[in-house]
């Protein structure tokens, strides 16, 4: 691997009161809380729900990349997700995962050409860095086209 293939990320993230905390990552800033009922004032989304929707993110973006790479044009392209966790394992209540059991994508795209849609999104499955992370923590992905 040649060292300018490698890039560092870097996150500064700050308590600023329970249960909540401010992060700046470049120059965007943003807040993490929790709902009330779990102690926070709920005023962000936590930190669940930014990796759920940084999947769709990232998802989205590898895909843009492929089609631009295929010189494909996207009309049209939505995720929506949804994940299950067992709150006992974050809570420290009994003995199981504290992070996603499933997640189910629903994945619609129009695109301009005839491509075959379902190979399209493997391909932008098998290069997006947070489906991979997640996927390898062995939570069980649904991919819905």
């Amino acid at each position: 691997m040649m060292a300018n293939n490698i890039r560092t990320i870097k996150a500064n993230s700050t308590r600023t009161t329970a249960y909540q905390n401010q992060h700046t990552i470049r120059n965007f800033n943003f807040l993490i809380d929790i709902p009330h009922a779990l102690g926070g004032e709920n005023k962000a989304a936590t930190p669940t729900e930014y990796l759920l929707s940084s999947l769709n993110g990232c998802l989205m973006i590898v895909m843009e990349m492929v089609a631009k790479e295929r010189q494909l044009t996207i009309q049209s392209l939505t995720i929506d997700s949804e994940a299950t966790s067992d709150r006992r394992g974050m809570l420290g209540t009994a003995n199981v995962q504290p992070y996603f059991l499933t997640v189910d994508l629903y994945i619609t795209l129009t695109v301009k050409e005839d491509i075959d849609i379902e190979e399209f999104i493997e391909l932008s499955l098998s290069r997006c860095p947070t489906y991979n992370l997640i996927n390898d923590s062995q939570t069980k992905i649904n991919i819905h086209i």
